[in-house]
């Protein structure tokens, strides 16, 4: 008799001992899942801004980027620049610029470019 009580403890030990196994695994399967979900989502919404090209062991920013409203591709350290300063957003900087040349009609595109970046500096200030 006493010999089954010490059978029975050992198998509540080992009952015990499997049910947890089997909890941790379930909530290492499932973190897994949440960090999978999670690296497409994130790759989804916020993809990468700029493209980066390998050139003589130099990595180089590549900006060349056509701008909708001109109709022409600017490879410009002053649109790199506002595309700086805005993260990347080329809508945002098309409209800073846009706004810009609407409101002065008469000054060239470049202009257009320094009184962007200069209101985003003045106001971020």
């Amino acid at each position: 008799m006493v010999e089954s009580g010490i059978y029975l403890e050992n198998l509540m030990e080992l009952v015990i001992l499997s049910f947890w196994l089997m909890l941790m695994l379930f909530i290492l399967r499932l973190a897994y899942f949440v960090l999978q979900t999670h690296q497409k989502t994130s790759r989804q919404y916020y993809p990468k801004k700029t493209s980066i090209h390998q050139h003589k062991d130099k990595t180089i920013l590549s900006f060349l980027i056509p701008r909708p409203s001109s109709g022409r591709n600017i490879h410009h350290p002053q649109w790199r620049k506002l595309l700086r300063l805005v993260h990347g957003d080329v809508a945002t900087a098309n409209r800073l610029i846009d706004c810009e040349r609407r409101k002065n009609p008469d000054r060239s595109l470049d202009w257009c470019i320094d009184k962007a970046i200069w209101q985003l500096q003045r106001d971020r200030r």
